[in-house]
């Protein structure tokens, strides 16, 4: 309807969908009463003009109503009203006793089952409560067969999902609400899950889910790794067998869309089936003359389009590419094909009303961009290698066809590429140098070979299994052969690297300069838009240059990362100091997703100083991926080893890398900017035993103090008991504004004299959310609020920072709006 006063446009729905977006983006920050009230004052005052034939003002009005509509959905999407029995309103880390449907199909990643169930109902003891709301279980067991459909009873301890309280850090609890998730459950054993029912659900998903799940039979029989997990992950969207070395090889090379079924795989399914059937069209003259043939292949692809989506499981990013596909379908159907911009502003439309969350979607993102960018970019390009023809790819002219497609396939590959690669730096923080050469390999190789043996092969499994493995195997094959070759491509020194996203203002730069590169016509008009945008860029990375030097200042940040130590000092004039680096007893690599993305938010590359306080996974885990992938000079230890294998890793990435080690004890001293610091502990010989003796590997932590101006800021590691006695009697100076508590707040640690000894103003626990420890220990915290300090912790308080110009001290914190500060006194 709102549609119908933009006809005299040549991209009517390109108004309408921008108009939409800005509403999403600014829904969240006003109230949803006033974006009611302008919908419903807009749209009749639209309706009224359009009907007076007030086009102008109209469509304003419309774009003001767009807007406005907009930002109701997604605060309606974002902030959904909870009713009384959901589970959301059962406290967190309860276990409790659930009924409910799968209604997404579940995945396997690595030893766990990842599925999504429907609540029916909650049963603590002999009371069974009704209950509603989705939750995203992980069942550890992934030999329990869980499908689309099943009516489950499962033990479960739910969780509400919590992000890491820093800058930078990915938004997982916003994704999971943006899937309609608030709740997460984990179920340790298989034998904790019942199956009550396996008819549940919609009867047509369950049984393309049954097709689904025949299919992955079919495949296991009949091939073997790595070149199952890659077809598996093409052809029904199951990446439980791609191993964590190919997912990583595909990242390198820029090819990991390539594993999950979205835009990419659609698009080529989609432009198989339409060209085949055309093709076949054209084969007979009697079909030519009846009817036109780009219709009649446009609307049989649109069935087995749909019959993919469905047995993939319905993915939401598959859905979404479906939705694209059948605008770009429908548009040949209503002779509509050459505005191909209007249609895909047409694709987003439609996605972002039924799902505003969408806009804030990775693939939803990327898979636009790169549409976006092979629709405008690629005809001017083409344009430089054959100026007179009309590129579209459906014409019927054969004359080098195959010399055109060729370079037409690369120079859309390279407009995908290059529009898409800020938003990827942006996400991920990587850059591959060879995206261009690993997809003009991989995409063909799939489009053209892997994938069409395998869709040939799914309906012969039924029919003629012998025929159907014959395929399976041949695509099974070259999929390890793309695999080999994506790894080959990998291990080339410089293939990729990690760097800070782009900042907003880089990326419309960026943007501005491909477009005044392409469509500027006038010479002056493009040479003065380029020296302005390259004075921007040059202004820019100025800026970004002599920041660090202008600092005067000391900056220090107290990560969270879980139960664990994490801190960063920045020092005057840039140089930079990591004082361990967290870690988990998992897989999940602390450095790489939670201290590396803060660093790439502050736009730091480089790490002067990396510290260890002593040897203990939740100490050093995280500094493997900062010393691999960050410039360091020096490694400071206190000269213990661990026999871990991660931490032999550690020493071979310094050792590889050139970084020098400095063994500190007692008496290390180094001054740093104008800043002193100082190794108070421990000393040489110091507490014979081994590490057997309980506390000993704590108990050697080192122990820095930093000293700035009027402020002194105490970092103790792990040490416990033991250590402060030793630090008491040494006579050390141990006054200091800021102490970071030693051993997360463990009951061992922080002794009444020493406390008092310190006499700190604030006191920092950093420490894990519900840790298993029951850290802080009990009374820790009282002990050092008795003393009139501020206690601040990582797991409630998020990240902490202190600042000091030397004479002024400001603490603050991720979850504080407005900073606490203190006048700093004398060291004393």
């Amino acid at each position: 309807m709102i549609a119908s006063g933009w006809k005299e446009l040549r991209y009517p729905f390109l108004p309408l969908t921008l108009a939409l977006i800005a509403g999403i983006l600014i829904g969240g920050h006003i109230p949803p009463r006033i974006s009611l009230t302008a919908l419903c004052l807009l749209l009749p005052l639209y309706l009224l003009l359009l009907w007076r034939r007030r086009l102008l003002i109209g469509q304003l009005l419309a774009l003001g109503a767009l807007l406005a509509l907009g930002a109701l959905l997604i605060h309606l999407s974002l902030y959904p009203s909870i009713p009384p029995h959901h589970i959301a309103r059962i406290s967190d880390r309860h276990k409790v006793q659930l009924t409910g449907t799968i209604y997404l199909s579940s995945q396997r990643y690595g030893g766990e089952t990842v599925l999504y169930l429907l609540t029916e109902g909650i049963s603590q003891g002999d009371t069974v409560t009704p209950a509603t709301g989705r939750v995203r279980i992980t069942v550890r067991d992934p030999s329990v067969p869980l499908r689309y459909g099943y009516r489950l009873r499962l033990q479960a301890k739910l969780y509400h999902p919590r992000n890491f309280l820093n800058p930078g850090s990915f938004d997982y609890a916003g994704y999971l609400r943006r899937l309609g998730v608030l709740v997460t459950g984990y179920v340790r054993e298989g034998d904790q899950v019942q199956i009550l029912s396996t008819e549940g659900g919609n009867p047509l998903l369950r049984w393309f889910d049954r097709r689904r799940q025949g299919i992955e039979a079919f495949l296991d029989a009949n091939t073997s790794l790595p070149g199952r997990g890659f077809l598996k992950a093409l052809l029904i969207g199951e990446r439980g067998e791609i191993s964590d070395a190919v997912n990583e090889a595909f990242v390198a090379v820029g090819a990991v869309h390539i594993l999950s079924i979205s835009g990419s795989h659609l698009s080529i399914i989609v432009t198989l089936i339409f060209f085949s059937v055309q093709g076949l069209l054209t084969l007979s003259e009697r079909a030519l003359l009846r009817y036109d043939t780009r219709k009649v292949a446009a609307l049989v692809t649109l069935p087995p389009m749909l019959a993919y989506i469905l047995i993939t499981g319905l993915p939401i990013a598959t859905i979404r590419s479906g939705i694209m596909a059948s605008c770009f379908l429908v548009s040949i159907l209503l002779d509509r094909y050459r505005n191909p911009l209007n249609t895909l502003s047409l694709a987003a439309f439609i996605i972002l009303l039924v799902s505003p969350t969408s806009l804030w979607d990775i693939s939803f993102q990327l898979s636009f961009l790169s549409v976006l960018g092979i629709i405008v970019i690629t005809p001017p390009l083409y344009r430089l290698f054959y100026p007179h023809d009309p590129l579209s790819l459906l014409t019927r002219q054969k004359e080098g066809r195959i010399k055109k497609g060729i370079i037409l396939s690369l120079i859309a590959s390279f407009a995908a590429v290059a529009v898409t690669s800020p938003v990827v730096a942006f996400h991920f923080h990587r850059f591959s140098t060879i995206a261009l050469a690993s997809n003009a390999i991989i995409i063909p190789l799939v489009g053209f070979a892997i994938l069409p043996l395998g869709l040939l092969c799914l309906p012969l499994i039924p029919l003629f299994p012998a025929c159907g493995a014959l395929l399976a195997k041949a695509a099974a094959e070259l999929s390890s052969w793309g695999i080999r070759v994506m790894e080959m491509f990998s291990s080339l020194p410089f293939a990729t690297f990690y760097l800070p996203g782009p900042t907003t203002l880089e990326m419309i730069v960026f943007y501005a300069l491909i477009a005044s590169l392409l469509f500027f016509k006038g010479p002056r008009l493009k040479r003065a838009a380029l020296a302005v945008l390259i004075v921007i860029a040059l202004l820019d990375l100025s800026y970004w240059g002599i920041r660090d030097y202008a600092m005067n200042g000391m900056r220090v940040t107290f990560l969270d990362v879980g139960q664990g130590d994490c801190a960063l000092v920045e020092f005057p004039r840039g140089k930079r100091m990591l004082i361990d680096g967290g870690g988990f007893y998992g897989d999940f690599d602390v450095g790489e997703k939670v201290i590396a993305p803060f660093l790439w938010e502050r736009r730091i590359v480089k790490i002067d100083y990396l510290v260890l306080s002593h040897p203990q996974p939740d100490h050093y885990k995280g500094l493997v991926f900062i010393a691999e992938h960050f410039r360091c000079r020096e490694f400071w230890h206190n000269g213990m080893e661990s026999p871990s294998p991660t931490y032999r890793q550690l020493s071979g990435m310094i050792r590889t890398k050139g970084i020098t080690m400095v063994r500190v004890a007692d008496g290390f001293a180094r001054t740093i900017e104008g800043a002193q610091v100082q190794a108070l502990h421990p000393s040489s010989g110091w507490l014979p035993g081994g590490p057997q003796k309980r506390g000993w590997v704590n108990d050697h932590s080192l122990v820095l103090m930093i000293s700035f101006g009027d402020h002194r800021l105490l970092f103790t590691g792990d040490i416990e008991r033991q250590a402060e006695t030793r630090l008491l009697g040494a006579g050390k100076g141990l006054r200091a504004q800021v102490i970071k508590v030693p051993h997360h707040g463990s009951k061992r640690s922080s002794t009444d004299p020493f406390i008092k000894r310190v006499s700190p103003q604030y006191a920092v626990i950093s420490l894990g959310f519900g840790n298993p420890f029951h850290h802080p220990g009990k009374g820790v915290a009282e002990r050092y609020a008795g003393l009139g300090c501020r206690v601040l912790r990582t797991d409630l308080d998020g990240a902490i920072t202190v600042q000091s110009n030397g004479k002024r001290l400001t603490v603050g914190t991720y979850q504080e709006v407005m900073p606490h500060s203190a006048e700093g006194t004398s060291s004393r």
